[in-house]
């Protein structure tokens, strides 16, 4: 996009645009994958949890409910970290796409000041002045 010389601020203004509208794009296409994988894992814990509760509870041993619980944990807690993670992952990248629209959202009112400012100048649009004739 071309701007004229005199308007830098504003050619910084549209780069820092376009550079967050890119950043965007790749940003959401990682979420799609993180959130894929972090749904994954999810259901691969839940299932986990469930099975080894159902182990632990028909074992020949009776216990109380919280040492049910703590042995069932003891055992799912590396799948519990795992989903964990994954979700923070996404949580992280989702927070990063706010950030750019933020962004993106600051440049286009930055721009649109600088337009009003500028439609505002007297030099926007000169009135039209005859060129002078000088007499022979």
């Amino acid at each position: 996009m071309l701007t004229p010389p005199c308007n830098t601020q504003a050619a910084t203004y549209i780069d820092k645009m376009f550079a967050a509208l890119a950043t965007l794009g790749t940003l959401n296409e990682l979420y799609r994958a993180e959130l894929a994988d972090a749904i994954d894992k999810s259901a691969a814990f839940k299932m986990l949890y469930a099975t080894v509760l159902i182990e632990e509870s028909t074992a020949a041993e009776k216990v109380t409910v919280d040492k049910l619980k703590a042995k069932v944990t003891g055992r799912v807690n590396v799948a519990e970290k795992v989903a964990d993670i994954a979700e923070a992952l996404c949580k992280g990248t989702r927070e990063a796409m706010e950030l750019q629209k933020e962004t993106i959202g600051a440049c286009q009112s930055a721009l649109g000041y600088a337009k009003s400012e500028l439609e505002a100048t007297p030099n926007m649009n000169p009135p039209n002045i005859a060129p002078s004739v000088s007499p022979l």
